[in-house]
């Protein structure tokens, strides 16, 4: 018998009309739900859905399986409950502030294995560059927060969950992408596209450029934009 992670999956699919909806309801990857519907449909030997031009529709096995796995979600969130009586249940609200790289591409998908584990907590996410999460916090208007830099703050307590990389990007046209090596002076010759002040790539970037002893003035910035996406679709275009 398929796992209930699994029949979840296929009835929020079936019920949101799409993967991508899915996807973005579960906190999951739409190639993560296409994995999940690919296994139920190997095990059953069947198709569950028919792809449309826009979204997807239950086949003939798709509705008789839809209809039980309600019912064996229902029994076992029911057991859930049961046992939930007998031993407290854990409830209430979370929010949690986020600046863009964690709140796009890290909180999501553990948000989604969190209120699995708890689903009678509300979470809620708001995304901000990393000094204005902070404030956040420092104001008490989130419970905790996620950022990319760290800040000299000494009302709050800190701790590193996971690293990453800065890497320079260009568009395959650009004069610098055709280099086997660059160094940090020839960027300086030029134009830039940055995120905003205040964000914590931003912050990280500086930093990085002071420390090999160029002054973060010293770069031609053409524009600056709110987020990461953003960044690499301007520079994809050639604008910097």
């Amino acid at each position: 018998m398929p796992d209930f992670h699994k029949l979840q999956v296929f009835l929020t699919v079936a019920e949101e009309g799409s993967f991508s909806a899915a996807a973005k309801k579960l906190h999951l990857t739409q190639s993560a739900i296409s994995f999940q519907i690919s296994a139920l449909e190997e095990y059953y030997q069947a198709p569950l859905f028919e792809r449309l031009s826009r979204g997807v529709a239950l086949t003939e096995t798709g509705e008789i399986l839809k209809k039980y796995a309600r019912e064996i979600i229902a029994l076992s969130q029911r057991l859930d409950e049961d046992i939930a009586e007998l031993k407290g249940l854990v409830r209430g609200r979370l929010t949690i502030g986020a600046s863009t790289i964690p709140g796009e591409y890290i909180l999501p998908r553990y948000i989604g294995i969190f209120t699995a584990n708890f689903p009678k907590v509300e979470v809620n996410m708001k995304v901000a560059d990393s000094k204005k999460v902070v404030d956040m916090v420092l104001a008490r208007e989130i419970d905790l927060g996620m950022v990319g830099t760290l800040f000299d703050e000494r009302k709050l307590v800190s701790r590193p969950v996971l690293s990453d990389r800065l890497l320079l990007i260009a568009s395959p046209e650009h004069p610098l992408a055709k280099r086997e090596k660059v160094e940090l002076k020839d960027i300086l010759d030029y134009p830039f596209v940055l995120r905003e002040r205040g964000s914590g790539t931003r912050r990280v970037m500086e930093r990085g450029l002071e420390e090999a002893g160029i002054s973060p003035g010293q770069i031609k910035l053409r524009m600056e934009l709110g987020s990461t996406e953003a960044v690499k679709t301007a520079v994809e275009e050639g604008l910097g």
